[in-house]
């Protein structure tokens, strides 16, 4: 190997993702959503044919014949105008295709509701989904979709580190100082549905109960904070109010002995 080409510092800038599994999100339902297509593609279809749709004229003949460029200008007067006279015993008015679109509506939710089901993911555009109050029933709708999270949070963890030990071995070749990327932990929060206040009563009934530790009350109650500095800090605040009330106590004792000593 030539000087040119070796790696002097023991890596190369590269970091491989790996998904896991063979299948993708959509592929279960590949042929549901190719019918909500279709489904999509005949009511534009039908659509168009009105907006497409012929004048009818009876009792009127027109002097030029089809598809030359005086029958076309003719028929373009027509449709401009606003009266239209025709003979005796005649009528005009369009032919249009009656469209029962309720049918067709109904088979797209219970699609798309199928859709929802194959792929596990959860379907907010459902009523009960958005006007549930309980955060165990959203837990409970969002658990595949949690699943699926983690899969991909492993992924980019997985990234993220490499990274992080490329770079800190390139900056231990200057030998000064030397860093252990193995202690480093890469945290990606996801946003879940969550009942604040319920966490809370249950993180302050688990305290009463005295069963579990400040810290575990803490990290219960839903709250984002980190549970070992507001301990520290509950406790300077702790020793703080024990200080002022103690000063105040040596403060009403100076006192009544500086009076005692007057009389």
């Amino acid at each position: 190997m030539d000087v040119d080409d070796q790696i002097f510092w023991g890596d190369v800038p590269v970091v491989a993702f790996e998904k896991p599994g063979t299948t993708a999100i959509f592929e279960p339902a590949i042929t549901l959503i190719d019918a909500y297509e279709q489904i999509l593609n005949n009511i534009n279809s039908m659509t168009q044919y009105n907006d497409d749709a012929k004048l009818k004229l009876v009792g009127y003949s027109s002097e030029s014949e089809a598809e030359t460029p005086e029958r076309i200008k003719e028929e373009e007067r027509i449709l401009k105008s606003h009266c239209i006279y025709v003979g005796e015993d005649g009528d005009v008015d369009w032919l249009l295709k009656n469209i029962d679109y309720s049918g067709m509506l109904d088979v797209l939710k219970s699609l798309h509701t199928l859709i929802m089901f194959c792929v596990a993911s959860p379907d907010t555009t459902d009523t009960t989904f958005s006007t549930s109050e309980s955060s165990l029933a959203l837990r409970l709708k969002m658990f595949p979709f949690e699943l699926k999270a983690a899969d991909t949070k492993a992924i980019f963890k997985k990234g993220y580190l490499r990274q992080i030990e490329i770079e800190t071995r390139r900056i231990n070749l200057n030998r000064k100082r030397s860093f252990d990327f193995t202690k480093v932990d890469v945290e990606i929060p996801v946003n879940i549905p969550s009942d604040t206040q319920k966490s809370v009563e249950m993180a302050a009934a688990m305290k009463n109960s005295g069963l579990f530790s400040d810290k575990t009350c803490i990290a219960k109650s839903g709250i984002d904070i980190d549970p070992d500095q507001e301990i520290i800090q509950r406790d300077l605040e702790a020793e703080n109010d024990y200080n002022q009330v103690l000063n105040r106590s040596n403060q009403v004792e100076t006192i009544v002995t500086e009076r005692e000593e007057i009389k």
